[in-house]
């Protein structure tokens, strides 16, 4: 039960966003990686007085699962 990209993507933005609000918004890059597709999410976030960037990779299998989620900061 293989899922297309377009199906990957919105599972992958509901996931980051509920996760990480401040991603509401935010169009993710895609790239292919060899155990499925890879998602990245880039925005500036503020806290205080600093702007600093905020990045969060999701990694999916096929199946929608995810398998992998990394944020800096």
């Amino acid at each position: 039960n293989t899922l297309g990209i377009e199906e990957l993507r919105t599972k992958a933005i509901a996931h980051v966003v509920r996760r990480f609000p401040e991603m509401a918004g935010v169009a993710p890059t895609r790239s292919a990686t060899s155990d499925g597709v890879e998602f990245t999410f880039r925005t500036m976030v503020e806290l205080g007085q600093k702007r600093l960037p905020r990045i969060v990779r999701i990694v999916m299998d096929r199946q929608g699962r995810v398998n992998r989620l990394v944020t800096s900061r």
